[in-house]
């Protein structure tokens, strides 16, 4: 039994540290009520995902690409080598909104922006939700 979970294991060696930094650094909730942790949870597992990419790719997805690179792999430069899909869909925010995602970012210049428009729909408000 234990040598067919191991083999279930995705092969990537990181994985496993991936895992470990997802469950840890799960964000308290910014708002108070499921739907913002609902919000929170899906930036972590998205950041999560992104950071897999980079990980087999050495670099994120560029803002072209967008997060629909976790599902397809991307058509325009620059394309992975080593690409896999890590998610079946890319989903919307609980207000039917995409998720917002911009590499390089402007609050993460090293890396990536990503947030959550919240209930209004407008991106820099104060319902927003975000990775920064």
């Amino acid at each position: 039994m234990r040598a067919i979970l191991w083999i279930d294991f995705p092969r990537n060696p990181f994985f496993v540290l991936y895992v470990i930094f997802a469950v840890n650094s799960l964000p308290a909730c910014s708002v108070s009520g499921p739907v913002s942790c609902e919000t929170d949870a899906d930036i972590q597992t998205l950041s999560t995902q992104l950071e897999l990419y980079k990980a087999q790719n050495s670099f994120y997805p560029t803002t072209a690409q967008a997060l629909q690179a976790l599902v397809v792999k991307p058509a325009a430069p620059p394309i992975p080598a080593s690409w896999q899909q890590l998610i079946t869909r890319v989903p919307n925010d609980p207000w039917g909104h995409p998720y917002l995602y911009q590499c390089p970012g402007i609050h993460n210049p090293s890396g990536y922006d990503l947030s959550s428009a919240g209930p209004d729909g407008k991106p820099g408000t104060a319902d927003d939700t975000s990775n920064w």
